[in-house]
């Protein structure tokens, strides 16, 4: 029972560590589409699209990780 118990422990503490970096990938690809919306990029558009492109490909990967988890 006690390793049942400790297994559960570190089990929960990886889904702690990992939820703290998908929670700063979210922020960040919040960020990114909130510039986007507001107009603050400065960069070339050929380079806008890729940077939003990767930011939707996050976020779709980080909401279906969700689901499955």
């Amino acid at each position: 029972m006690q390793d049942a118990c400790s297994d559960l422990e570190i089990e929960i503490a990886e889904l702690e560590k990992e939820s703290v970096v998908v929670l700063a990938d979210i922020k960040s690809t919040i960020g990114d589409l909130s510039d986007l919306r507001f107009g603050k990029f400065n960069r070339a558009s050929s380079e806008l699209s890729q940077d939003v492109m990767k930011g939707m490909e996050r976020l779709e990967h980080l909401c279906n990780a969700v689901e499955k988890g």
